[in-house]
């Protein structure tokens, strides 16, 4: 098969740019981890969309979840943090409970990035929270996994981890219509 010469300089332009955004990216990456580990970032207020009509739901990197772009969402506001945590799965908890803000565990370029928006005073979506109350199928075997009304945050685990590590005492949540209620009664809402 052969392509077209304007196919192909449309191929090399595109490439040219996605470098561009990829150098850009790694710079704001070490700008903001140097000026952290400067100690020059000590604290930062995070800012949130509030309202569920105000998400631009395209500018998220990833589609969420299936299990939750199939229901309606809305937004809990005032969730304690702390709280949060504690119900979120036991391999996530441990990762939030180190409070590390330039961890293994989580992309520094997307940690840096909710940092420099945070800086700009910049509203981001919650994260997105489902409750795991069902079983699923182990993709190692035909063991069941079982969740007891355990957290998941489908969406925003970077989010939650530089909230949770400048202090952040209570965040909005984005939640599935359905398990709205469930999730105001935990946090007896």
């Amino acid at each position: 098969m052969e392509y077209s010469e304007e196919f192909i300089n449309e191929f090399k332009k595109q490439r040219e740019e996605d470098r561009l955004k990829r150098i850009q990216s790694e710079n704001l990456t070490n700008e903001i981890r140097q000026s952290f580990f400067e100690g020059k970032i000590t604290s930062l207020q995070a800012f949130w969309h509030t309202n569920i009509s105000d998400c631009d739901w395209n500018l998220q990197p990833h589609k969420l979840d299936f299990q939750v772009s199939n229901g309606n969402l809305a937004i809990i506001t005032n969730v304690s943090l702390e709280k949060l945590i504690d119900h979120l799965v036991p391999y996530q908890k441990k990762m939030f409970k180190e409070r590390q803000l330039f961890n293994g565990s989580l992309d520094d370029t997307n940690t840096a990035k909710i940092i420099n928006h945070w800086l700009h005073s910049e509203r981001l979506i919650p994260p997105t929270i489902l409750i795991v109350d069902e079983k699923f199928p182990n993709p190692a075997g035909n063991i069941q996994i079982e969740f007891n009304d355990e957290f998941h945050p489908v969406d925003g685990k970077h989010r939650l981890n530089v909230a949770n590590y400048f202090g952040t005492a209570s965040i909005p949540i984005v939640v599935i219509e359905r398990q709205e209620q469930k999730i105001r009664d935990i946090f007896s809402m």
